[in-house]
């Protein structure tokens, strides 16, 4: 009798809660030349698990929509999952932005109503900024950048450099290095889309576009004084205070964003999984 009562409790409270649990989601996207398992090889994933936030499956691009989002074998059972997200990372950062705009509609369609955390490494820090400011997919709720190029990158502008030179001055880089001199051609209109945010360019646009009301948070990179010189995103690049748009804070404060300074290289590590797991529960606890 007291087991048929527990269960009928039950049954009425999931019918009251409309049958589905609420869930934050959140979404990993990689950076330039990388893919998701970046995130999985450093250890972020593992990190981010242990701290409560469950895989829930990979979002690529594929199949008859043009998006993919696979699962893993073992059903999600908590209420705080990530997904990670594969994209092309030679092709144009607007192109890399409407494949991540279509795979955040899918996600958002099979959590309606749920909170989306968009977390990006250096370009694709970029790219879900640029979904962010298009403000087309329903309940983003916060973007959080790691080492992301937002105000561009010097080695942007060399590289572009590098991949027009004319003939026959190119071809002294591509004997050198014919297979990567071959990719740098390729993705010149990706490359010329980091370069530093001068007018003409996309990110000096890109800067003054309106940005939704959501938090903002920036992971910033402040290499050990001996890498500094190696720095592939200088610091002040990586604050989106520096943005125009989002320069202007709340009751007088400088910038919208807020800023964590970390002492690291440029990659994903383990350290990112475990600050970036504290981090999104606190902004889902906020909500």
């Amino acid at each position: 009798m007291k087991i048929r009562l527990i269960t009928t409790i039950s049954l009425v409270l999931t019918l009251l809660s409309g049958g589905a649990a609420h869930a934050d989601v959140a979404v990993l996207l990689h950076g330039l030349l990388k893919s998701s398992s970046s995130w999985e090889r450093s250890g972020a994933v593992d990190a981010l698990q242990e701290l409560g936030w469950e895989r829930a499956g990979r979002a690529q691009v594929g199949g008859p929509t043009g998006v993919m989002i696979s699962r893993p074998q073992q059903k999600n059972r908590g209420n705080r999952i990530l997904y990670l997200a594969d994209i092309p990372t030679l092709i144009p950062l607007e192109q890399q932005a409407d494949l991540l705009e279509k795979m955040l509609v899918a996600l958002s369609d099979n959590h309606p109503g749920e909170p989306i955390y968009l977390i990006g490494h250096s370009a694709g820090g970029v790219v879900t900024r640029m979904v962010v400011v298009r403000n087309s997919v329903p309940n983003i709720k916060a973007l959080i950048t790691v080492a992301a190029p937002h105000l561009g990158s010097p080695y942007a502008n060399l590289a572009y450099d590098l991949a027009t030179l004319p003939y026959p001055f190119r071809l002294v880089p591509k004997m050198m290095a014919h297979k990567k001199y071959k990719v740098l051609r390729k993705s010149r209109p990706m490359i010329k889309g980091l370069m530093l945010a001068h007018p003409g360019t996309m990110l000096h646009w890109l800067n003054r576009q309106p940005h939704p009301d959501i938090a903002y948070f920036s992971i910033i990179r402040r290499q050990p004084p001996s890498k500094v010189r190696e720095a592939l995103v200088p610091f002040w690049s990586q604050d989106m205070n520096n943005i125009v748009a989002l320069r202007e804070g709340v009751d007088g404060q400088y910038g919208r964003a807020v800023t964590i300074p970390t002492l690291a290289l440029h990659r994903i590590t383990m350290q990112d999984g475990y600050l970036l797991g504290t981090l999104l529960g606190d902004i889902a606890a906020g909500q």
